[in-house]
């Protein structure tokens, strides 16, 4: 008993407050070898305004102090979105009585979740997983590979030290939670940390064979950890988000900064396409073809499929599209279905369309995210209604057709966590 109550657990307050408070946490970041955003701390929408124009420039994300779930974040991708800010936020941004820190959001930069443990003597347990979505999306609700795909050794190695080196400066025994950008495999930023136990803790768990919370338990009780130095990872792990769009169809299905998701699906394989394909087929378990995909995608976007469509095509699917995409995909020399707008009246319309009893899935990217009403918005929110899964996101929609395209043909056997290699603690 004496053991317990005198654990070497050193999560203080100052600790938790240079975490908690953006200015801290930047003067924190200043010590290690990181890559650092522009930032401004603003009280008021003038200061913001004059924030943004002079010093961040655009995108540009906003955010108080000691929020969780990502409350009170947003994206401006132009002047004009930080008039469309919620009512209580241009509240207290017009009384002058918050605090909010205003940074450079990494747009299109690589997102990757570190969970370390480490106990009083310096040794360290390191894990990491890689998002499907961009940063910029809740790591709560964007999807997760583990072992990571894109990132070179040299740049896992760069966020293992620097996570370290933070985490002593922190003076952590016991879990941490580390968030990082990394922006064309060159640049690291740290976006935020969390001192505590976090949701990917028990999928890195799994994804690794080992138990994070057991480990970080021994070492918040005083116990010494074995160092982790190596990684063997014998399958991929795939989480994927839930979301509850379904019972509230008419909140917008947008991923953003603010957490949405309430659960989530574990895909596991040795092969990489057959991972992802089984985390999406937790939550959609009728994606699997042949039928059709009603496409609508922004301009931006169209280039997207270019690499897929006729493997695609080939392999059992059907194209419906509006009048952009449907040009664009006639011009691939592939067969596709018009699909007239809502007020239009002329042929196939959207609402119909979506009544197709084949129809898979729904790929639509919208023009601008923060838009009021629209077409895209009634696709969006119509496909929840009937259950079609709806993909918004460039790199969602990418990962979810290459896991189609590359696990055509194979049966897909399920893998339990029972017989699955340990990773190895060296």
């Amino acid at each position: 008993n004496a053991r317990i109550l005198g654990f070497n657990s050193s999560l203080n307050l100052e600790s938790l407050e240079k975490t908690e408070d953006r200015k801290l946490f930047s003067e924190l970041l200043k010590k290690v070898n990181i890559s650092q955003t522009k930032s401004v701390e603003v009280k008021g929408h003038k200061a913001l305004m004059n924030a943004i124009i002079d010093e961040i420039g655009l995108p540009a994300i906003i955010r108080p102090s000691y929020v969780i779930g990502g409350e009170s974040m947003y994206i401006f991708n132009s002047y004009e979105d930080t008039k469309k800010l919620p009512p209580s936020l241009l509240e207290q941004l017009e009384k002058k009585d918050t605090i909010f820190q205003v940074e450079t959001c990494l747009e299109k930069s690589i997102e990757y979740d570190v969970d370390l443990v480490r106990d009083k003597y310096g040794n360290t347990i390191f894990t990491i997983c890689e998002h499907i979505e961009h940063a910029g999306v809740h790591s709560g609700d964007s999807g997760m590979i583990s072992p990571p795909v894109q990132l070179t050794d040299e740049m896992t190695k760069k966020i293992e030290i620097i996570s370290k080196e933070l985490a002593e400066a922190l003076d952590i025994v016991g879990p941490i939670n580390f968030q990082y950008a990394v922006k064309n495999n060159e640049d690291i930023y740290c976006i935020e940390a969390n001192p505590r136990g976090s949701r990917t803790l028990p999928f890195l768990s799994k994804a690794n064979n080992i138990s994070l919370p057991g480990l970080a338990t021994d070492a918040m009780l005083g116990e010494e950890i074995e160092q982790w130095k190596k990684m063997v990872a014998p399958v991929f792990c795939v989480k994927q988000s839930t979301f509850p769009f379904d019972r509230f169809l008419q909140d917008k299905t947008i991923l953003g900064p603010k957490m949405r998701s309430t659960g989530e699906t574990f895909g596991m394989d040795r092969d990489k396409e057959q991972s992802i394909l089984k985390s999406y087929l937790g939550n959609y378990p009728n994606l699997l073809g042949p039928g059709k995909l009603l496409i609508s995608l922004a301009n931006k976007n169209k280039t997207v499929l270019l690499p897929y469509l006729k493997n695609l095509y080939q392999i059992g699917y059907r194209f419906m599209a509006t009048q952009g995409t449907y040009q664009f995909i006639k011009k691939q020399g592939l067969p596709c279905e018009k699909v007239s707008k809502i007020n239009d009246g002329l042929g196939l319309s959207i609402l119909e369309s979506l009544k197709d009893e084949n129809l898979k899935m729904v790929l639509n990217t919208p023009m601008n995210p923060k838009s009021s009403k629209s077409d895209g918005e009634e696709i969006r929110n119509t496909a929840i209604a009937y259950g079609i899964p709806c993909f918004t996101r460039p790199e969602n929609i990418i990962a979810v057709i290459e896991s189609l395209i590359g696990s055509h043909g194979v049966e897909l056997t399920p893998m339990n966590l029972q017989d699955m290699p340990s990773s190895e603690l060296i």
